[in-house]
């Protein structure tokens, strides 16, 4: 895909779940790196309170 955005004066993009997969997409070439996503957003919230609730219920 890289060779082919190159050859046509096209920019490539990419969606990147994470920084450091977007770091290395970066790396790679691409230079249109969407990051993360709504599901991908709402799913690390619902995990991170799921924890911090888990982590006060074993306080009590």
């Amino acid at each position: 895909m890289l060779a082919a955005c190159r050859d046509h004066g096209k920019i490539p993009g990419i969606m990147a779940g994470d920084v450091a997969t977007g770091q290395a997409l970066l790396g790679q070439g691409f230079r249109a790196v969407a990051y993360s996503g709504d599901v991908w957003i709402y799913g690390q919230a619902l995990r991170d309170g799921i924890a911090a609730l888990r982590a006060a219920a074993d306080q009590h």
